[in-house]
């Protein structure tokens, strides 16, 4: 199928194919250390060789996938350093990005910040009870709403890293959506930061979305020693 398509068509099949298996291991379906064998993959989402190798380097690069010598590929660990170091690049990074995004976004931007807002709204709370079906559509929101905030940058780089490094750090959140308790106003965190946001006040809107990120880490880091505890014990 993919040696006869068209140049178009073989773009158009890598991207969904890029996109299904960034989807599958931002989302747990595909968990931390799950060997990646061509053969399963073909058969999970009905392509050949070529588009599975070029998202799996894809997806090597951006740090969701480990790219072995002769190993083949699997799914990228995860542990508490790994997501404290994704959280100082976050922090650095999207700071950056959110100032200029505040400086730079114009009408339109600031239309688009609320409607995510709303359509993250009409979710709910993402909880273990609601399932893992209604917190993967929790988290596509929240990722939306995100960078949709930082979309007004007028950096394309800022942008792109942004995405990736939200990708890579949005497995954790869903990993304590699922295994842990969420006591926090998250919606309340949200909407605040859009406020915040949407007024052009950089000092404040910057503070939150530090206060934000930061708190979740802090939130999975806890759940992790926790459950550390439990195994020992």
């Amino acid at each position: 199928m993919a040696e006869t398509a068209s140049p178009e068509q073989a773009r158009t099949l890598s991207a969904a194919v890029l996109r299904d298996l960034r989807d599958d291991i931002v989302n747990c379906r595909l968990r931390p250390g799950d060997k990646l064998r061509f053969s399963d993959l073909k058969a999970r989402y009905g392509v050949g060789l070529s588009p599975l190798r070029e998202a799996l380097q894809h997806l090597a690069a951006e740090g969701l996938v480990d790219a072995q010598d002769q190993r083949g590929f699997t799914v990228a660990a995860m542990s508490v350093d790994d997501l404290q170091d994704l959280v100082r690049m976050r922090l650095e990074i999207e700071s950056l990005t959110l100032t200029d995004a505040l400086s730079c976004g114009d009408d339109a931007w600031e239309s688009e910040v609320v409607r995510s807002a709303h359509h993250l709204r009409l979710t709910g709370p993402a909880t273990e009870q609601a399932g893992p079906d209604a917190a993967a559509e929790w988290c596509r929101r929240h990722k939306n709403f995100h960078m949709t905030l930082l979309s007004g940058s007028s950096s394309p780089r800022l942008r792109n890293l942004c995405d990736a490094l939200f990708d890579q750090s949005e497995r954790y959140r869903l990993w304590l959506i699922l295994h842990g308790t969420v006591a926090r106003d998250v919606e309340g965190e949200h909407d605040t930061l859009m406020d915040a946001a949407l007024a052009r006040d950089t000092a404040r809107a910057t503070a939150l979305l530090k206060q934000h990120i930061q708190q979740t880490a802090d939130e999975v880091a806890d759940l992790t020693a926790t459950q550390a505890a439990l195994a020992a014990a």
